[in-house]
């Protein structure tokens, strides 16, 4: 020790650690105040008498008795009092800017995480801010990041930084020790060393990073205490749960930035970086190529970004290949674990980070957790409450402890991992035998709510609300798929109940369905009505209707004319022995399309006037709207033009009472096939576009198709050939997507129309303006649409042997 450090200032400090004041120490020692005062500043040497005292009073081991007389005196030097294992290390009392920092040397550079770094500098250089909580799910780099954060802060606090792992206790009293310890303070005598700690904190100027204090809940009002007592000192706090304390600011760390599955340029994010640094300590060798780029990135996306799983996931390039490793991920989560001695416990796989934030939980919190792992892509809380019996309050208690997220939708959702992990609770069977009755109940209990929401939305899809409910499904399509799945696929015995359920639910949702091409849904659909089928199940006639009838329009989207004739056959028996108008009326409108489709536009009215004669006393404004459009639709293959002005209108005017969108979209439709028949081309392309602007408002992708095609007709016929080649183009890529392909009178007037683009361009104008179409997509190619001003008259004015009116209504 430097012997610039009298044994006066020695004992004014000790005296002060023990938080007692001149006059009470002196009292206890037994002598004056005064005297106290002229030892401590050096005026004057204690007596041997005087000196035993002391040592009394401050806790000298007998065996340092003598030597600790002889320093007071003056007879020994100072330095005695730092080599004792047993008197108080005198360097306790040096200059702060002395005392020795305790931060960790980390195996791994920080990689992509230069934002949060930034944002926690800032929060630290806010006097109102002293305490942060660095909170998120075990394995998600909270540690690594607080490591960062402190050491680029040493300049800015005199009297240093240090770092505190709290991972090894198990009682809050040993946070004190551990403090203590990393701050080389000892604590001596008799007096509490909490007060020794705090008297020595009250002075300093430093930032603390307490590490995993999650186990330690109870402690952490002790956190409240250090800040009050210590006005210099900031503490950085890492946790898998908020300490709910009122000075603490919480800083939630996520996984890292995740490419999506589009992407091919992964090699700029920094997940895929940190994945290839740690592949590289395995195996040297390894580059990300091209080959296995989207794999890496498959990979990252598997672990939610999660840096411990990168790191889990990256130790095996040595005898998997990235494919195999994605794999093993998807399938088994257990899979991510390591063998490496020096890595924590804890943190050796991912169920062993899942398990230890589980324990911490009650068993009313594990219970809900568990349920929750049955929900996809996120959930309401009204869904959590209904399936799982989750409160607010448990929403929010989980939230705290890194569970469960919030996102900004207001939507709630967990961790992949941590669904995978509690979901293996919720199938286990190590509680006596009840979890899997827990399980079927649950599963039961999400399938009838998405059973309802589905019936629900089957109505309000044809509402004012109806753009709002496509944007709700599109939310919950992962649940609504999840439980189709479960309701197919599941060993329940109740195998009526499960079928039924499973139709119920896909029928309601044709209009979703359709906006998607159609395909899934039908799919859905099949299954369930094969399985009535081979099972020899027996739902409602009603039932096995609406799922024909939703099938039949899905795969008539699809050209496939042989499998819609098929179903609706059945479906029109079933239907007419039901004798429920609604049902019936719902069969004959899509025998109408068919007819119609084939080419038969007699036939094809004549189920559509049935039609309307069964919605009309229903006075459901939607359903007639519908009945008249289709109508119009077989007036105008007709040549009707004024029949089909008539119902067209009158189905307007029914759409907009109802606030049907997209009824008005393909009112506003059939009034531009007028227009075209009347040769009124500035009044048809105002009537596309007012119909393509809900439509896609709608999210509708398949008429947005059709309304692309025919403004491209449209701007061709009007001498802008460039343009409606472009709207082609544009128009492939959506078509493409949808795996929707042109069929019938739609691809008869695009050949007509590249015939006339070919009269008005040469080939490589045309190939640039298709080549433009492709380039800006099917959005672009929207705006273009219905930013483009019309020409007034048709370059092919007589030409309405081909028309377009043909739209799916459901």
């Amino acid at each position: 020790m430097d012997e610039d450090v009298s044994f006066g200032i020695w004992l004014e400090k000790r005296r002060k650690a023990l938080d007692l004041t001149r006059e009470e120490f002196a009292q206890k020692v037994g002598c004056s105040a005064s005297a106290l005062r002229k030892i401590e500043t050096d005026e004057r040497r204690p007596s041997k008498q005087l000196a035993e005292l002391l040592a009394n009073v401050l806790g000298i081991p007998t065996e340092e008795r003598t030597a600790f007389i002889k320093i007071a005196r003056g007879e020994a030097t100072l330095s005695r009092l730092k080599t004792s294992p047993h008197l108080p290390d005198l360097s306790l009392f040096q200059s702060p800017q002395t005392l020795s920092n305790s931060i960790p040397i980390p195996p791994t550079s920080l990689i992509g995480r230069e934002s949060e770094l930034a944002a926690l500098c800032q929060m630290l250089g806010d006097p109102q801010c002293r305490l942060i909580t660095l909170v998120g799910p075990g394995g998600i780099g909270k540690t690594r990041l607080a490591i960062e954060t402190i050491s680029v802060q040493r300049e800015r606090f005199a009297n240093g930084v240090y770092f505190v792992s709290l991972a090894s206790l198990n009682s809050p009293e040993f946070i004190i020790p551990a403090i203590s310890e990393a701050l080389g303070f000892s604590p001596f005598g008799s007096v509490d060393p909490k007060k020794q700690l705090f008297n020595f904190l009250r002075e300093q100027e430093m930032l603390i990073a307490l590490d995993n204090i999650e186990h330690l809940m109870e402690g952490v009002n002790l956190l409240a205490e250090i800040l009050e007592c210590s006005p210099g000192l900031k503490l950085l706090v890492t946790s898998r749960e908020r300490l709910d304390l009122m000075r603490e600011w919480v800083f939630e760390v996520h996984g890292l930035s995740l490419p999506p599955a589009t992407l091919s340029e992964v090699e700029n994010y920094s997940v895929v970086e940190l994945f290839v640094a740690l592949a590289r300590r395995v195996r040297t060798s390894f580059t990300l190529t091209e080959k296995n780029k989207a794999e890496v990135a498959r990979i990252c996306r598997a672990v939610d970004g999660m840096p411990l799983g990168i790191e889990l996931a990256a130790a095996w390039v040595q005898v998997l290949s990235c494919a195999e490793i994605a794999n093993q991920i998807e399938h088994n989560v257990d899979f991510l674990a390591t063998t490496k001695r020096d890595m924590p416990e804890r943190h050796r796989s991912l169920r062993a980070v899942f398990d230890h934030s589980w324990i911490l939980l009650s068993e009313k919190e594990q219970d809900v957790l568990r349920r929750l792992s049955v929900f996809r892509g996120g959930f309401l809380r009204d869904a959590a409450e209904y399936v799982a019996g989750a409160s607010l309050a448990l929403l929010s208690s989980l939230i705290s402890k890194s569970l469960i997220l919030r996102t900004k939708a207001g939507r709630y959702d967990l961790h992949e991992i941590v669904r995978q992990f509690a979901e293996t609770h919720l199938e286990s069977d190590s509680e006596e035998g009840n979890v899997s009755a827990r399980a079927f109940e649950t599963r039961k209990a999400h399938a009838n709510y998405y059973l309802s929401l589905a019936e629900n939305a089957g109505l309000q899809l044809f509402g004012a609300q109806q753009s709002a409910w496509k944007e709700r499904l599109e939310q919950e399509h992962d649940n609504i798929r999840a439980t189709l799945e479960w309701l197919l696929t599941s060993e329940t015995p109740d195998v009526t109940w499960r079928v039924e359920t499973m139709l119920r639910l896909a029928s309601p949702l044709h209009r979703f369905w359709h906006g998607r091409n159609g395909n899934e849904g039908r799919r859905w659909l099949e299954r369930g009505i094969a399985i009535e089928s081979t099972l020899a199940v027996r739902v409602p006639a009603s039932v096995r209707v609406r799922a024909l009838e939703t099938a039949s329009r899905l795969a008539e989207m699809q050209n496939d004319y042989d499998a819609t004739q098929a179903m609706l056959r059945e479906a029109l028996a079933l239907s007419r022995e039901s004798q429920e108008p609604d049902i019936v009326a719902n069969v004959l409108d899509a025998l109408g399309d068919l007819a119609w489709l084939q080419g038969d536009f007699v036939q094809a009215e004549s189920y559509y006037e049935e039609c309307l004669s069964l919605r009309r006393p229903s006075e459901n404004q939607s359903k007639i709207a519908l009945a008249l459009i289709s109508i119009g639709n077989a007036a105008v293959e007709r040549g009707d033009f004024e029949r089909a002005e008539s119902v067209y209108v009158e189905g307007l005017t029914l759409s907009r009472e109802a606030g049907d969108l997209r009824s008005i979209a393909m009112a506003l439709y059939g009034l531009g096939m007028v227009a075209i028949g009347r040769n009124e081309g500035s009044i048809a392309s105002r009537r596309f576009k007012e119909a393509l602007a809900l439509f896609d408002e709608l999210r509708n992708d398949f008429d947005v198709a059709l309304c692309l095609e025919c403004l491209a007709y449209m701007a061709v016929m009007q001498g802008r050939a460039a343009q409606g080649v472009m709207l082609w183009g544009a128009n492939e890529t959506l078509r493409e997507s949808l795996h929707v392909s042109l069929f019938g009178n739609y691809r008869m007037r695009r050949e007509r129309g590249v015939t006339m683009a070919h009269s008005q361009l040469d080939e490589a104008a045309f190939q640039a303006a298709w080549e433009k179409g492709q380039e800006i997509g099917w959005e672009g190619a929207v705006a273009i649409a219905l930013e483009s001003e019309s020409g007034e008259k048709m370059q092919d004015p007589h030409d309405t042997s081909i028309s377009l009116t043909k739209t799916s209504k459901n």
